[in-house]
């Protein structure tokens, strides 16, 4: 241990050293020894577990900082380094007295701290420090450096080149020597209450020396005289039973006591507490420290060179400092510190450079709040002042122009009322704990929603910004005007209204959660300077049904709410306890702005320059920065997720939504607002027509008696069927059919009534499904896997059915009891006449349904007339003729089934029927075009991908296929192409020829004779640039949801196209190229079919439960 006379010299040669700091333009303290550059520095020292060393320095530091051994780790990297790392919780202190004496433990390693410290070329030391830390110790060649960092591993202490003499003083000489014992207090003691201590060696206890318990008492009373101010209590000499331990603990005293005596009390009182606003931003800054420069404030401006008295100008500016204590204010991660005027003091640097890139240098807030720089060019001067936000809001920086101004032209200000340290220790002692209680009511059960992306979000988030401005015309401040009296509220509230609804509209976000500022001034503050900013929350939606004029009340009364609500934003978030998101803000990404700007005269020459920063906080900030004459909109954006392009699109819209409300009358409901300009729509309209063509009118059963002379077969397993075979053979089922048909209910099928079928695939498959066409019913294909008490429901729906059943025998018995008619087996018959042409091409062809996993299933109509121009789109587009041969594999529930029967038989082509229910590559050897699904295509091995080389085009569609396996697909040089549509209409409607760049979710260009239109959620169209609802326009429209009529007319639109079909899937516009973004629904397919994630749940929750709790009760 050091002596206390040592340690006063240490503690003193600490205090004497004074501390440099050049940060950038700024230089602080003219009376040191000035630094080239201030180092913002990071932890790093090269050292391993293989370094770890046992040491009794160990527990010396442990005992210092009431830690258990196991938490103090000691690294011997090399002989001229020692690393000493420290774990403690999060929140625990480190004082200023125990980190002086780890540091002195340290320093023992490498130098000999009985000398005096002559001096120490640089200190940067904290009061105290929170959490875990790290220190470094290099030895150099007569002196020492020591390097402390936080637990964020920044740097919080140097103690740089600690240099002692060459030579002891002359009491520590001697007291090392050991030369005299009468300099040891403890013997000192003993003499005076009459001890012999002419033979006494200090390692020997006091107990052997012959004391007994009355001596040891009278010797404890004597110390306890002699040094009142040390802690002697009762029984200390059993503490410490020697001469010598008790010598140490004496001096340990004195140390202590010379701490507390020589503490910087001026330095102490000076250590303000954080507000929450500061926390935050410090936070932010330690943690990543690389983004720092998101926080920069710059106020640049541009004056005559004659008009500029550069010297008055940097005495103004630290008159202004002086005034207020936040702007020479440095911080820590816990604190901040008031500095003097002389450490505070600025000068300017001219420099002929470009300004721009001065305004992106971070500020380092553990030197200094600001720097500026003066910039000459011909007959101009340009000044920048950078401010971090951490000292000061947007009115505080008016507050300082005002200031600047008026003390320039020598006019006298009064004192500041109040300063900023005033307003952190009052924010410290508040309680939120019920305004808390109000907000996290408001957001129990609340789903947050990101917006939609140009590019996708990373792990990690950015802050690479840029921004645009757009000037408000003159005209639609009138429209502005006219809203303000409208809904007698601000303009703020009604920008954000605008904002808003304008989310609505483009992405069909009605819920959407933005922030605005709003300041935590009262009273006194009204005209100090600091952060006082604080970020609040707007959660109110947007209801389309209301009226103008009732949403600019609701949103009114929802901003004045939140703003009556308001509590330190980082409060909210830690109350909420939300799971964190490293590449989004939490709660909101897009902060709403209302600045009054003050424009200079133009007598004094003064033009404010607004030079980009390139950083941007959130993912979207919008500005509205009104001056007296004019109003202008500054959107700061995040670069890495929008394209410029898509947000002055946004600015443009908006600037359009702001004429539209504003010359709207004032019952005007907002669903009755459009987005999208006249020419947008005409533009639509012209592409629309340019899409239609002439296209056959005829049915499935007619595109195979068309091709009766090809010499194509059908082919299942070693089995064919020529087409003049299926013809007939069609014919005689569709005779039997309507016999047994007429038999049995006294009537002759219709168009109106079904046949439904229960087979396995098989050439008798289309046989019967042709034979029930031809006899004039329409087809409805029963999955293989339903239960029986489902298909008998299906049956229940539809009015007079007939069941042909080749697969369930189960399921005949108990259809023949519910009373229907059920063909089980077809006899062979002699060939009899044709069958008439009894279907139309408006007729129903077949009734699948969309779902059914889980519930009931919804039925949906088909008619044949989308299926002659589904035939011809075919042909088009995948090269299809006579020679051509297909694959069905397809399960017949499914529409697919149908296309590939439409486009085999329109062609006259071969068709293969898979003999199993995946493909089979042996059985397609002469298959040249063919329809599977992404779920088995995804599962394939690149070998087994590479034995489909035969293949001329690939169909694909329903659901994504994973990307590795489309990789290996483009390589065997078959033409692929993805497909996307839904049941409601013919089987799909646009196809995308897959390249090696082409993304999975583009939709590709629709069919002929079919379109696609982006709507709003109200239904109006939108510009081609966002993501709306699809609907589907165009020929083969499904009739509706068999015996649905309320959620046929929900799904159904009569417009300016004609008949459109709600789909319910999400459609996103970007380059001219539609991309499929998701449901609307929340539904998803599972190998194919559609399903409602809503209902499994509910079928979870009713039937499963119930099951595992009757377990569980047994």
């Amino acid at each position: 241990m050091i002596e206390a006379e040592a340690m006063k010299n240490a503690i003193n040669a600490f205090q004497n050293q004074t501390l440099v700091a050049h940060v950038d333009n700024a230089t602080f303290s003219t009376t040191a020894v000035q630094c080239s550059q201030t180092e913002t520095e990071q932890f790093y020292a090269p050292y391993c577990d293989d370094d770890i060393i046992q040491h009794a320095a160990v527990r010396r530091i442990a005992d210092i900082l009431s830690l258990a051994e196991d938490n103090i780790t000691l690294f011997e990297v090399d002989e001229e380094q020692r690393v000493l790392r420290v774990e403690r919780g999060e929140k625990a202190p480190s004082s200023y007295e125990q980190l002086t004496l780890v540091i002195q433990e340290l320093l023992t390693f490498y130098l000999d701290l009985e000398k005096e410290i002559v001096s120490i070329d640089q200190i940067l030391y904290p009061v105290e420090i929170f959490g875990p830390f790290r220190i470094i110790v290099d030895k150099e060649k007569n002196s020492a450096t020591v390097r402390m960092y936080s637990q964020f591993g920044t740097l919080c202490c140097r103690l740089a080149h600690v240099c002692v003499s060459d030579e002891r003083s002359g009491n520590e000489a001697d007291l090392a020597a050991g030369a005299c014992d009468n300099d040891s207090p403890t013997i000192k003691c003993m003499m005076r209450i009459g001890i012999d201590c002419t033979k006494v060696d200090k390692q020997e206890t006091f107990t052997s020396m012959g004391l007994d318990s009355l001596k040891t008492a009278e010797l404890e009373m004597a110390l306890q005289v002699e040094y009142p101010d040390y802690p002697i209590p009762t029984a200390t000499l059993l503490t410490y039973p020697t001469v010598e331990k008790m010598d140490s603990y004496l001096f340990s005293c004195a140390r202590d006591l010379e701490l507390k005596t020589n503490k910087d009390v001026d330095a102490c009182s000076n250590c303000i507490p954080l507000s929450p606003q500061q926390r935050r931003i410090v936070f932010i800054c330690e943690l990543e420290p690389e983004s720092r420069a998101q926080f920069n404030e710059p106020v640049v401006f541009s004056i005559s060179s004659n008009a500029f008295d550069q010297q008055k100008f940097e005495s103004v500016l630290n008159c202004i400092v002086m005034r207020h204590t936040i702007l020479r204010t440095t911080y820590l991660t816990d604190c901040q510190i008031i500095t003097s005027g002389t450490e505070s003091f600025f000068a300017s640097r001219v420099s002929c450079s470009d300004p721009r890139g001065f305004v992106t240098q971070a500020v380092d807030i553990s030197h200094t709040s600001l720097h500026f720089a003066v910039y000459r060019s011909a007959g101009r001067v340009t000044v920048c002042i950078v401010f971090h936000h951490v000292a000061v809001d947007g009115q505080s920086i008016s507050i300082i122009m005002e200031e600047i101004e008026a003390l320039y032209y020598g006019a006298k200000l009064p004192s500041p009322a109040a300063q900023y340290k005033d307003y952190a220790n009052l924010v410290s002692q508040l309680d939120f704990t019920e305004k808390l209680l109000k907000w996290k009511k408001k957001f129990a059960c609340r789903e947050f929603q990101l917006l939609p992306t140009d590019r996708p979000r990373s792990a990690a988030q950015t802050f690479i910004g840029s921004a645009i401005t757009k000037i408000v015309p003159a005209r639609l401040q009138s429209c502005l005007q006219r809203l303000r009296k409208l809904g007698n509220c601000t303009d703020f509230c009604i920008l954000v209204s605008i904002y808003k609804l304008l989310v609505f509209k483009t992405t069909g976000i009605g819920d959407l959660a933005i922030g605005f500022p709003s300041s935590l001034r009262e009273g006194g503050f009204l005209r100090t300077v600091g952060c006082f900013v604080n970020t609040v929350p707007l959660l109110t939606g947007v209801d389309s049904s209301l009226t103008v004029q009732e949403y600019l009340v609701s949103v009114s009364t929802a901003t004045n709410e939140a703003r009556n609500m308001d509590v330190p934003f980082d409060l909210i978030v830690s109350e909420l306890k939300l799971e964190r998101d490293d590449g989004v803000t939490p709660l909101f990404q897009v902060l709403l702005v209302m600045d009054n700007v003050r424009v200079p005269s133009k007598e004094s020459g003064i033009t404010f320059l607004d030079l980009p920063t390139h950083f941007s906080k959130y993912e979207q900030i919008w500005y509205f920065q009104k001056d007296t004459d004019s109003l202008s909109i500054k959107v700061e954006y995040n670069c890495s997720l929008f394209l410029e392009e898509t947000i002055a699109d946004l600015v443009q819209r908006f600037l359009y939504l702001m004429a539209q409300l504003g010359n709207s009358p004032p019952q005007t409901v907002l669903n009755e607002v459009a987005l999208a300009t006249k020419a947008e729509f005409y533009s639509v309209v012209r592409k629309k027509a340019a899409n239609e063509c002439d296209f056959p009118l005829v049915c499935i059963p007619q595109l195979l008696r068309n091709n009766l002379l090809t010499e194509s077969v059908l082919h299942y397993g070693d089995m064919q069927l020529s087409y003049c075979e299926l013809e007939m053979q069609s014919d005689q089922i569709a005779r039997s059919i309507s016999n047994k048909y007429c038999t049995y209910y006294g009537e002759l099928p219709s168009r109106d009534r079904c046949g439904a079928v229960f087979m396995e695939r098989s050439l008798e498959l289309l046989q019967v499904v042709f034979g029930i066409w031809k006899c004039g019913l329409q087809v409805v294909p029963f999955s293989l896997d339903w239960p029986v008490q489902r298909s008998l429901d299906a049956l229940e729906m539809f009015a007079n059915p007939i069941l042909v059943n080749f697969y369930s025998a189960e399921l005949t018995e108990t259809a023949k009891h519910t009373l229907y008619p059920v063909i089980q087996k077809f006899r062979k018959a002699k060939p009899c006449r044709k069958c008439l042409n009894l279907i139309d091409p408006s007729d129903l062809a077949y009734i699948t349904c969309t779902s059914g996993t889980t519930g009931k299933p919804k039925y949906v109509c088909t008619e044949f007339l989308g299926h002659g121009n589904l035939a011809q789109a075919y042909t088009k587009n995948f090269h299809l003729s006579s020679e051509s041969c297909t694959y069905q594999v397809v399960n017949y529930g499914f529409d697919i089934f149908f296309a590939d029967l439409s486009k085999t038989f329109a062609n006259g082509a071969a068709m293969v029927l898979a003999t199993e229910l995946i493909p089979q590559i042996e059985e397609m050897r002469n298959v040249t075009n063919a329809y599977i699904m992404p779920t088995y295509l995804s599962s394939l091995t690149p070998s087994n991908i590479e034995q489909l080389g035969f293949l001329e085009t690939l169909q694909f569609g329903g659901e994504a296929i994973q990307a590795k396996a489309l990789q290996h697909l483009l390589k065997t040089g078959v033409q692929l192409y993805q497909e996307h549509g839904i049941t409601e209409q013919t089987v799909y409607t646009a196809a995308n020829k897959v390249k090696t760049r082409t993304p999975i979710p583009e939709i590709g260009a629709p069919f002929s004779n079919l379109w696609v239109l982006v709507r709003d959620p109200d239904g109006h169209l939108l510009p081609e640039q966002y993501r709306g609802m699809y609907y589907a326009n165009g020929l083969g429209l499904t009739r509706g949801y068999y015996k649905m009529p309320e959620r046929n007319l929900e799904i159904t639109r009569y417009g300016n196209f004609g008949r459109e079909i709600k789909t319910g899937d999400i459609l996103n516009y970007h380059q001219q190229r539609v991309y499929f973004v998701g449901r609307a629904d929340h539904q998803v397919k599972i190998r194919g079919k559609i399903v409602d994630l809503i209902e499994v749940g509910l079928f979870f929750v009713f039937n499963l439960v119930p099951h595992s709790l009757a377990s569980l009760s047994c």
